[in-house]
């Protein structure tokens, strides 16, 4: 789907389809906080990556249910987001970036 201003309009208005998918997000949050090691009290950076990683993660679930013609998160949604972090997280981003030069 072409994000589109009717596509935010959409995504700003998905919820979550069930408690149970919601208590998900928010288990993952806790498992991504553990592998801290806690040391998020102590640090504001690393608070400040924190939140936005969760909202980065939030919201791309939200793609994905606006991407499947859906208003609501689903626990699929929760686990396509995080396969897709994880994609992300092992990419080569330089070597990416270098590769696009030779793009034509």
């Amino acid at each position: 789907m072409t994000p589109t201003a009717e596509y935010f309009q959409k995504l700003k208005k998905v919820q979550w389809a069930d408690k149970e998918t919601q208590k998900l997000f928010k288990l993952t949050d806790e498992i991504r906080l553990y592998g801290t090691g806690g040391r998020h009290a102590s640090n504001l950076k690393l608070i400040d990556f924190q939140v936005r990683e969760s909202m980065f993660l939030l919201s791309l679930a939200g793609c994905n249910a606006i991407n499947n013609k859906r208003d609501k998160i689903t626990l699929e949604d929760i686990v396509k987001t995080h396969k897709t972090y994880f994609k992300l997280l092992k990419t080569n981003l330089p070597a990416l970036v270098d590769n696009l030069s030779d793009i034509q």
